[in-house]
């Protein structure tokens, strides 16, 4: 029974990576190339490509990242757009540095929730804040970021927003990429495997016609989308979700699609320490049972065939070490789905341009089981969590 169950998960794996995760790594994006748009004049982008963008930015105690980060978002490379920026109740100096930046560019606007009343059931945290960022954006387009976050090119409006400009097919969410920003520690190694893997699932999801989330830190949707799934009102009461339990509630197969073209991505410094990434992920999966239940046992199915795959080749290796047929076949077992599994990674490497060396997969994926066991709690307690620290704790 053992030796059944441990074939099984291979069998389960081996269609996640072949049949599911290779279609992110076999992707080609389609639309105008990020290339023509770089080589065009804005007179010509405005003539021919023209969706007026609204990105919004919600910022607690984010001083020193809106400083860095925001002017490469409003240098951007489109002929229209505007950027709302929503203090939360900020006790740093952080409206300090958005009345700064108001001063030199006119597409910047300034709220803030500190004189906003407290509702029953929004009472605080992002949700708030992006609720009345979308609800003073003036343009139906939504381009969605983090203030920690900074684009990797000056075209990162025009890439997300392609997908919406040249649809005839009524695209209304485009999924974009999150990346951090490599380092050369293990933690960072952690972290930046952990993101791809993520990255994925949901990606590859989208391209199967099966969206089931997208990442705050990069994320575009239509206004009216928002208006009328009623904004956050089905998961209001939880602190976090503002992204992927929302694309979870309004993406479906005929809305959505992704941009993974390099000039897309935003990126992020990542978390300082173990503790700052265990805070950052508990936030979001804690969110998990929240999902369809479709989405549920889709994620499921990989999760408990990951950790059952190398859980019963752990316990299998000991208990049949004498028998040679049985470690012929674990062996197969195994370096089948290594081997599809290096083929799959090693295209998403490429689509996603991640530089860690290949040969950490094998050995992240097998401390994916830890993980696991790490963050289950998260999945089934919904614990309270804020969205930001406040600053004197940063």
């Amino acid at each position: 029974m053992l030796l059944i169950f441990f074939l099984l998960c291979v069998i389960i794996q081996l269609g996640y990576y072949l049949l599911f995760f290779n279609k992110l790594a076999q992707h080609q994006q389609q639309g105008i190339p990020l290339t023509k748009f770089q080589s065009q004049s804005v007179p010509q982008l405005q003539s021919e490509h023209l969706i007026p963008i609204s990105v919004i930015i919600c910022a607690k105690n984010e001083a020193h990242n809106l400083q860095t980060n925001l002017p490469k978002i409003l240098a951007q490379q489109y002929p229209c757009f505007e950027v709302i920026v929503v203090d939360d109740c900020s006790t740093d100096k952080t409206l300090n540095i958005l009345h700064n930046l108001q001063q030199q560019y006119a597409q910047l606007k300034v709220y803030t929730t500190s004189n906003r009343p407290i509702h029953d059931k929004i009472r605080q945290g992002k949700k708030r804040a992006l609720t009345l960022g979308i609800s003073k954006a003036q343009h139906d387009v939504l381009l969605l970021t983090d203030a920690d976050c900074y684009p990797a090119s000056e075209h990162w409006i025009s890439g997300m927003a392609l997908p919406i400009i040249n649809d005839t097919t009524n695209i209304q969410v485009v999924l974009g990429y999150g990346p951090y920003y490599a380092q050369k520690s293990f933690l960072n190694k952690c972290i930046q495997f952990e993101t791809v893997y993520t990255a994925m699932q949901y990606l590859s999801a989208a391209l199967a016609k099966r969206p089931y989330m997208g990442v705050g830190r990069n994320l575009c949707y239509k206004k009216q989308l928002f208006d009328k799934n009623d904004g956050f009102k089905s998961h209001e009461h939880l602190s976090s979700g503002d992204d992927d339990l929302f694309i979870n509630q309004i993406a479906n197969q005929y809305n959505t699609t992704i941009a993974i073209h390099p000039a897309t991505f935003c990126y992020s410094v990542p978390p300082r320490n173990w503790r700052a990434w265990y805070q950052q992920k508990n936030r979001h999966l804690s969110t998990g049972t929240h999902y369809q239940l479709k989405h549920q046992v889709l994620l499921g199915f990989l999760s408990f065939s990951h950790f059952g795959f190398y859980g019963t080749l752990i316990v299998s290796i000991f208990l049949f070490s004498a028998n040679s047929w049985i470690l012929y076949l674990l062996w197969l077992g195994y370096s089948s789905r290594c081997l599809s599994q290096l083929y799959v990674f090693n295209g998403i490497f490429k689509q996603l341009q991640v530089t860690m060396p290949l040969w950490y997969v094998p050995v992240l994926d097998f401390l994916m089981v830890f993980y696991y066991l790490i963050f289950a709690p998260s999945v089934f307690l919904n614990k309270k969590v804020t969205w930001n620290k406040p600053a004197q704790l940063k």
